[in-house]
């Protein structure tokens, strides 16, 4: 007998070729995409800090509207942690919004010595309203493209900017180093900058690059930031995007159901964040579902 999941993960593979008649898709059509006049250092309007009553623990990233990717080591447990999006980017009377995390999902192949398939996914309570400042990243969902995507140079990481006021993420240029994080398993590879800090780069941060398919100018999803276990270094490694997709892409559509309360968000009077001392160090233990 078939599991349910294996029989969405079968439907969701022919969804995905005969929809686009072999053409690649993306996971959700509104992605990707940035309004014009901010920094080229801000980082994108798909930001999630996952907090704990404003003690930042790592950060996400939004792909569908209930949905946020992040680092496995990044899931709360029993409601703790909190997701805020639409904390960077805002302009005028726009505002950030704090959104309860109904369920998380770990890959079931992680492997925690090696962090191989290392991925989580946070199920919001409530629907994602998409604004200019709060919108999901591309992810693709054609294997075709994995050539592609290991072709690629250089991406943007995410890193920590210093400040006085108050922790402020910023965007930076990072190149794939092959070398440079020793032996690594299927699904990951290595990616740094001489100038970066690997323990100044939040667990499950981000990693893009924006390209022209389907539309011009989309920023897709090729990676996210492992936990760093050792001594900081220049360099780190990612669990890669593309090579997951089906995971992802699977988890969605079997437990993307209307169930949460689509009413308006708590906007106002949100804790202020602040980085707390196990920022770096994230062990969070996690509310894990299959």
């Amino acid at each position: 007998m078939y599991s349910e999941l294996e029989i969405v993960a079968v439907f969701t593979s022919l969804l995905i070729f005969f929809s686009g008649s072999g053409t690649a898709q993306f996971l959700e059509n509104i992605c990707g995409e940035r309004r014009d006049g901010l920094s080229p250092y801000a980082v994108g309007p798909w930001t999630a800090i996952l907090h704990h009553s404003g003690r930042i623990v790592c950060v996400g990233t939004l792909i569908h509207e209930r949905f946020i990717l992040t680092d496995v080591h990044c899931g709360g447990s029993n409601g703790a942690i909190r997701a805020r999006l639409g904390e960077y980017g805002r302009i005028g009377s726009e505002l950030a919004e704090d959104h309860a995390v109904a369920a998380f999902f770990r890959n079931a192949n992680f492997n925690p010595e090696t962090q191989a398939n290392n991925v989580g996914l946070m199920k919001l309570l409530r629907t994602v309203i998409y604004k200019e400042h709060i919108i999901p990243v591309c992810i693709l969902l054609d294997s075709r493209m994995q050539t592609f995507a290991d072709k690629l140079d250089y991406f943007n990481g995410t890193t920590w900017k210093n400040s006085d006021i108050s922790p402020m993420l910023s965007s930076k240029t990072v190149v794939r180093m092959p070398q440079a994080c020793g032996n690594l398993d299927k699904g990951q590879f290595c990616a740094g900058h001489k100038d970066l800090d690997t323990c100044d780069e939040p667990s499950g941060a981000a990693l893009t690059r924006e390209i022209d398919y389907i539309l011009p100018n989309r920023t897709v999803l090729f990676g996210i930031a492992n936990s760093v276990k050792e001594n900081c270094s220049n360099s780190r490694s990612y669990t890669d995007m593309v090579q997951l997709h089906q995971w992802i892409s699977t988890v969605i559509y079997s437990s993307s159901t209307n169930d949460g309360m689509d009413e308006p968000h708590n906007t106002t009077h949100l804790p202020e964040l602040f980085c707390g001392p196990k920022l770096k160090t994230t062990n969070f233990a996690t509310n894990s579902k299959k």
